[in-house]
């Protein structure tokens, strides 16, 4: 009987009763996942389903607050160079 995992993207994949406590790479994302091992207790039937972990979406809002602030920074500092550019040009006039 197959282990059933989720990857961390939430896609669902299956391991071998052998591969239990290995680590594999996901097919989509790519990510190291460890398979979890089959209880003691456990039957054939009965599915040991291991839940993702959050951080590919907490690492996404990350990076994604990093990439407005550094946009942000660089319009800022665009606008005071043309305001500067402005008052050079009208003290000339």
């Amino acid at each position: 009987m197959a282990i059933p995992i989720n990857g961390h993207c939430g896609k669902q994949l299956r391991a071998k009763d052998e591969s239990a406590g290995k680590r594999v790479k996901c097919p989509a994302w790519e990510t190291v996942l460890t398979i979890p091992p089959k209880p003691s207790g456990a039957r054939d039937g009965e599915q040991n389903v291991h839940k993702p972990h959050r951080f590919p979406v907490l690492s996404v809002g990350v990076g994604v607050f990093c990439a407005a602030v550094i946009v942000g920074a660089v319009v800022l500092d665009r606008m005071k160079k043309a305001d500067r550019a402005n008052e050079i040009a009208a003290s000339k006039v």
